[in-house]
Order: C-alpha cells, then sequence, then structure tokens
C-alpha cells in the first residue's frame, strides 16, 4: 500500500470529545459493574486484591474506550464509498466492510473497515488499515513489541508469564514465537554483528 495517497484524519475537537466522552461513561459503567465481585466479599478487598482486580479488568475498560476514539477518528472512512488506489491512483468504489479483530495492551476490539478492490492493480486495499498503521495480525505493534522484549530474554513459557503479569493480558501460544521468527527473518547476521 502507498502511503502518498492516505488522506489525514481529521478531528472535530469539540464534537468528536462529546462522542468520546459520553461512550467512555458508558465503558465506564461497564467496569464498575465488574467491581461486584470484590465488593461482594465480606472481608475488606485489600490493596493488592484492587490492584489485582484492576489489572484482570482493565483491558474492559480501555479496549472500550480504545474502540471509541477509533471510531471516531476514523469516521470518515467508515462512510466512504470511493477510495483512490494505493497503487496506480484511480479511483476506485467501495465492495464491502471487512471486520477486523485488534488486540492492543489497551484491550481487544473488533472494526469494521471499507474494503476496495482496483480491477487495473488486480490488488485490494483497506483505506482505514493503513491509516491507522494496523498490523495485519490481530495483535498489533504494541502488543508484539512488549512480547519481543520478553520473549527474546527468556525462554516463551516464563515469557509469556511475566508478559501477563506484566501487562494483565495473555499472548496465545504462539504469539511470541511467530513475533520472534519475523523479526529473525528481517535480521540480517550484519545487523547483528556489525563490520569491523
Amino acid at each position: 500500500m502507498g502511503c502518498a495517497l492516505v488522506r489525514p484524519l481529521i478531528f472535530d475537537s469539540h464534537t468528536n470529545l462529546e462522542n468520546i466522552r459520553a461512550m467512555a461513561h458508558k465503558e465506564l459503567d461497564k467496569f464498575i459493574d465488574l467491581l461486584a465481585p470484590l465488593l461482594e466479599k465480606k472481608a475488606t478487598p485489600t490493596l493488592q486484591e484492587m490492584s489485582a482486580h484492576f489489572m484482570q479488568t482493565r483491558s474492559v475498560l480501555l479496549g472500550g474506550i480504545m474502540k471509541t476514539l477509533t471510531e471516531e477518528v476514523t469516521s470518515q472512512y467508515r462512510e466512504e464509498t470511493h477510495a483512490d488506489c494505493p497503487h496506480c491512483g484511480k479511483r476506485v468504489q467501495r465492495k464491502r466492510f471487512d471486520p477486523k479483530h485488534v488486540s492492543t495492551l489497551n484491550g481487544e476490539f473488533d472494526l469494521k473497515r471499507g474494503y476496495f478492490y482496483c480491477k487495473s492493480c488486480e490488488k485490494g486495499f483497506h483505506p482505514m488499515d493503513e491509516a491507522l498503521d494496523l498490523a495485519r495480525e490481530v495483535h498489533q505493534y504494541d502488543m508484539q513489541e512488549k512480547m519481543a522484549l520478553f520473549a527474546a530474554a527468556m525462554p516463551y513459557d516464563r515469557a509469556c508469564e511475566l508478559f501477563t503479569q506484566a501487562t494483565g493480558l495473555t499472548p496465545g501460544k504462539h504469539f511470541g514465537h511467530d513475533n520472534i521468527n519475523r523479526i529473525g527473518e528481517l535480521t540480517a547476521l550484519e545487523t547483528v554483528i556489525p563490520d569491523k
């Protein structure tokens, strides 16, 4: 995909902040509902118990807010019926909407992105993916970077344990292996061991 044809995200701060505020309040209500088991205990919850509970449930709040923010700043992409092909510049019509499940350090959510196909180039594209710099994989670059730090320094099972403790998120069984393998494929020996 070519970066030259990506339109800048337009953000009307007053209108969008009010929409984001309203949606964030709904997400906060969901998060507060998750506090019920902690507060129903007979004994007063300790600070450590409250902190652990927040680690386990914060992605509900943050993921919901991330989804809302993402939808607000990309509304122009959901509404567009035509886009310029990033390869040849030809104007093409939207074919459909494709779902994408996204996993970030702040939580998971689903996006709907317009899919366009250029018959001249015989290539399809999602303008929203490039605008947001979405990774092809479910786990986005923030997750990949953090997991790579853990997986490069220790055995994979231990890296998964520490990643989960540090982030409150659980990586898939092959996420760290696949991530490290991709990095290894991109790294030549000359990159790792520089010339004299």
